[in-house]
Formats: C-alpha cells, sequence, structure tokens
C-alpha cells in the first residue's frame, strides 16, 4: 500500500474514510477494498458531495463535470450513504450511470452503500475516489 497518497490526503477525506469504514452498511466497503484500490496508485483524486436528497442528482453531474483531470478509464471507489429515508436503489443506479458517463463504460466501479444517523434528515453523501487504471 502507498502510505505516500494518504499522508498527503486532506484530513476531510480521511474522515470520510473513516466513516465509510466503521459505520453499518448495507452493501459495505470495507478495508480489503480500500487495500486493493489504494495498492500502487500514485494519482487518487476525490470528491466529496453532501446534499439534500433532491438536490444530489445535479450538484453530482455539476461536479463530475468540472473535475480537472478525469481519466477514460478509471479505477472508482464510491460509498453512498444516507440518513433516514435511506437511500433507494434507484437512486443508486441513476448515480452510478452519472459516473459511468462521466469516466467511461470501461472503467472498474466498486460501490457501497452506508448509514449515517448523524446526517440531517433526506440527506445523502457521496465519497468518491478515483485514479487512472495502469495500461
Amino acid at each position: 500500500m502507498h502510505t505516500n497518497t494518504f499522508q498527503t490526503c486532506p484530513a476531510n477525506i480521511i474522515q470520510a474514510i473513516a466513516l465509510v469504514l466503521q459505520n453499518p452498511g448495507y452493501i459495505k466497503i470495507d478495508a480489503e477494498d480500500f487495500a486493493h484500490f489504494t495498492s500502487s496508485k500514485e494519482n487518487i483524486q476525490y470528491l466529496i458531495l453532501e446534499e439534500k436528497a433532491e438536490n444530489l442528482d445535479s450538484s453530482l453531474r455539476k461536479a463530475l463535470q468540472t473535475l480537472p483531470s478525469k481519466p477514460t478509464t478509471s479505477e472508482i471507489l464510491v460509498c453512498f450513504t444516507s440518513s433516514e429515508p435511506e437511500i433507494t436503489m434507484v437512486e443508486i443506479g441513476n448515480y452510478i450511470d452519472q459516473i459511468t458517463e462521466n469516466f467511461g463504460e470501461k472503467s472498474n466501479i466498486i460501490w457501497g452503500v452506508n448509514k449515517d444517523e448523524n446526517l440531517k434528515e433526506d440527506t445523502r453523501k457521496i465519497l468518491l475516489l478515483f485514479s487512472p487504471l495502469k495500461k
């Protein structure tokens, strides 16, 4: 595992990863997923969004369109976190479709779903980590 990747990582991304590992999950991203994702990676970029459920779709679309460097083939780790009411598979499918449209059909996406009782009601959070696939 490249520890340099996380040594230069801002505190908010480290906190977000810690919450993903600690919070109960329905489809759990675990430490092995993070270890696999970060191994041999030199350039991991991230995006964290936290919005009311009704605003997340447009916020994600806008954020993905403005990413400074977006390879056409990437490894992507994405965690969806919700409060009450819980995120639905339809919502997740829509978000995954947006991510796939932006990063390309050949991207490798690992995703999970967590619940966070500390989020405000009807709030969704997306943690998206991505890195170019090695050729």
